[in-house]
């Protein structure tokens, strides 16, 4: 066999195929979402499930919080995320969050319908008043009292695309 993927939840119920020399895998998460559509049940027949493990589960949530992305993933994404760190497989998603992870982190993913992510951003909160930065939502500065906003810091990409 050849390259070996794992498919998130948007890229099965695609229904585009595959190629043959392939392997494909998911989380148990994926299968949760789309099991109780019937229509999916013959492309789930090739798909292998692998199961990542809670350290590295730790280590998606923690580069999730690093990129400010935590609050736009599910836990399906943070255990597809997971699962790449952990098996060191290609992704295959069109979900620019977990592939903004996964770029933090340096691993390979795949885009299938839309062109995919060119820059990695870091999420951060920043005053519109006093223009402090917040790692996290606290509703409204600390210092000033103004409304947060959530923002976008470009950084240095280190991927080839």
């Amino acid at each position: 066999m050849g390259k070996k993927l794992i498919l998130d939840t948007s890229a099965i119920i695609s229904g585009r195929p595959f190629p043959t020399d392939v392997e494909t895998y998911t989380v148990p998460g994926v299968i949760d979402e789309i099991k109780i559509n019937e229509e999916y049940y013959p492309v789930l027949e090739n798909i292998k499930i692998i199961e990542p493990d809670d350290e590295n589960l730790e280590k998606a949530y923690e580069a999730a919080r690093k990129t400010g992305d935590i609050n736009k993933l599910s836990p399906t994404d943070l255990e597809i995320i997971s699962a790449a760190i952990e098996f060191r497989f290609t992704v295959v998603t069109d979900d620019y969050a977990i592939q903004n992870v996964l770029n933090y982190l340096k691993l390979d993913y795949i885009t299938y319908a839309q062109e995919g992510i060119r820059e990695l951003y870091i999420w951060i909160y920043r005053c519109t008043g006093c223009k402090r930065t917040y790692s996290r939502n606290f509703g409204t500065c600390p210092v000033c009292g103004s409304p947060l906003k959530l923002t976008r810091i470009k950084k240095k990409n280190n991927r080839n695309f």
